[in-house]
């Protein structure tokens, strides 16, 4: 194909140059008509949809800032097994550990990771190990009234979807590896042993956006 074109370039220059100007200049009208979106996610996450909105209230109530960037969770299927949730906050360890991910961890005194596994364990005052199918019950049957900890439910835990949000520090580096710090958490979560009946995996935009990531 390139010889074929550079023998028409070569034997008709002018008229080459002519015809690649004309399709250009017809293509004007287009390219005036096309809208670029501004959230990276929002061309993968349908609008309006239950999954957009849960990420929506997520980001609403952990907001980013210039200095941190963040990977939402999305757990889908039998969420609140214990299996799944001892599964999800290992997970979430092993992602900071990451050699990619630990320099970009924040060391502010903040929670690095929010999540719906990590409500029911704190709110069933349990270890994941020791977390059995009861403690689950009775940390989702919490009122908000005796432990306000419980409201996070109403942001992070759906019909068969769990959400949760790893928070990073954007250190300000010239090959932007935050990035691949981004890419790596969700490797790490997505890879787990969630069982037949559920996973996870993470959402960024890291994800749908060019960067300069190395992967």
């Amino acid at each position: 194909m390139l010889n074929w074109y550079a023998h028409l370039v070569t034997r008709s220059p002018w008229r080459t140059i002519a015809v690649v100007a004309l399709i250009t200049v017809a293509m004007l009208p287009g390219v005036a008509l096309t809208t670029e979106e501004p959230d990276a996610m929002g061309s993968f996450v349908p609008a309006g949809s239950d999954l957009a909105r849960a990420v929506e209230e997520l980001e609403a109530r952990f907001p980013e800032s210039g200095a941190f960037t963040s990977a939402q969770i999305v757990a889908r299927g039998n969420v609140t097994s214990p299996d799944v949730i001892r599964e999800l906050i290992a997970r979430s360890e092993m992602a900071l550990a990451h050699p990619e991910v630990a320099p970009f961890v924040p060391q502010d005194g903040q929670p690095v990771v929010r999540s719906y596994a990590h409500l029911i364990v704190d709110l069933a005052e349990v270890t994941p190990a020791q977390l059995t199918a009861e403690d689950v019950d009775r940390a989702l049957a919490t009122d908000p009234a005796d432990d306000p900890r419980a409201a996070g439910f109403e942001q992070l835990l759906g019909e068969n979807a769990g959400l949760g949000q790893v928070r990073l520090q954007q250190i300000d580096l010239p090959d932007l590896g935050w990035f691949d710090a981004l890419l790596a958490v969700n490797d790490v979560i997505q890879a787990g042993d969630y069982g037949s009946n559920a996973s996870a995996r993470t959402l960024s935009n890291a994800r749908f956006q060019e960067g300069p990531s190395r992967r």
